[in-house]
């Protein structure tokens, strides 16, 4: 799949789109606070109204945490969403600012529904915001409008909803008279929190993704529709974020946290033999018994509770030589982000 598919846009692409493709962009969720009511807000319980802070799947305190995180992946920059960051704008600025200080040319991108957007907080924000991306209630242009005084990217980006064609083309049609710089049409997605209110309305969800059928359909259609238009266009698919966006991140930040002993798959899942003891003495059984078959390298063995952890390769030759009752062998894929989420875990 090309990063950006013939027929999902025309003019070009905005610059926070680019580096997110690459997987570049570090995710800072600052809040998940929203004075809005949308019935597809796609946000999980555990982060929706909560005023707490995210970097990519890492929860934090601080700026020099974020600081870190964004290093950690080795970030060309930021998207900062939530929620509405303009809700929580001193800490907002305050992340945005370390950021920049910490690299140089990290490009920041924003999101808001704009409804808190005035010439005092546009002042603040195009100090250190390089994009911002408007969601409006009602397709209102008067905000962006007013941020386009101001010296920084000025755009919008809404879910491409199906049923509203004459609602989106009118909406790209007044952002070009305003002279906003892109539109951004999305994938209207469902989640646990969502699907009920998208059911309710009628709405059928893809059986391959978690996209909403139709909207994809809706948003290329409207790419076309718009093309005559001054005003840059894009579509991103549910399918593009999942398969490239998130996939290339975790790669980014895959080969900076891998220990010695853990191989990266295509998908940027850090693979590792894991052998379960079940007791600390047992355990100590198997790392001598490791040390007497092989030239022990440190970095590649590594003792964690009753467990043993080494290279896959390695587990899957000791599971035929290891004679040692009532050790488990197995082969284990996890996200190499903060957390280190489980994602498979093979029983040899």
């Amino acid at each position: 799949m090309e990063a950006f598919p013939e027929g999902t846009y025309h003019g070009p692409i905005p610059e926070g789109c680019t580096l997110c493709a690459l997987g570049a962009k570090m995710v800072l969720f600052v809040t998940g606070a929203c004075l809005g009511t949308c019935y597809y807000c796609p946000l999980s319980e555990k982060r929706k109204g909560v005023w707490a802070t995210w970097a990519n799947e890492r929860k934090v305190s601080s700026a020099e945490e974020a600081v870190d995180e964004a290093r950690l992946m080795d970030a060309l920059g930021t998207g900062i969403t939530g929620g509405d960051p303009l809700l929580v704008l001193d800490d907002t600025i305050t992340y945005a600012r370390a950021l920049k200080d910490a690299f140089d040319h990290h490009h920041i991108h924003l999101y808001t529904p704009g409804t808190l957007v005035d010439s005092m907080a546009m002042q603040y924000i195009e100090q250190v915001i390089d994009e911002i991306r408007f969601h409006p209630p009602g397709y209102d242009v008067e905000r962006i409008e007013l941020a386009l005084r101001h010296d920084i990217s000025v755009g919008a980006e809404v879910p491409a909803i199906p049923g509203l064609k004459d609602d989106l083309i009118s909406f790209a049609c007044r952002l070009d008279d305003i002279g906003a710089h892109f539109l951004n049409l999305n994938e209207l997605e469902y989640s646990e929190t969502n699907a009920s209110g998208l059911r309710a309305r009628g709405f059928s969800f893809s059986t391959d993704s978690n996209a909403v059928e139709g909207s994809e359909e809706l948003a290329i259609d409207i790419v076309g529709a718009t093309a005559d238009l001054d005003i840059p266009v894009h579509y991103c698919s549910s399918r593009f974020k999942d398969s490239i966006q998130f996939r290339e991140r975790l790669k980014r930040r895959a080969k900076n946290v891998r220990k010695k002993y853990e191989d990266i798959d295509d998908d940027g899942l850090l693979v590792r033999g894991e052998i379960e003891a079940h007791t600390v003495k047992r355990r100590d059984e198997v790392l001598s018994a490791i040390s007497e078959l092989f030239e022990r390298d440190d970095d590649m063995v590594e003792a964690r509770g009753t467990a043993v952890r080494t290279s896959w390769a390695a587990v899957e030759e000791l599971r035929e030589i290891l004679n040692i009752p009532g050790v488990q062998f197995s082969i284990v894929k996890e996200y190499p982000t903060y957390d280190r989420q489980v994602v498979e875990k093979e029983i040899l």
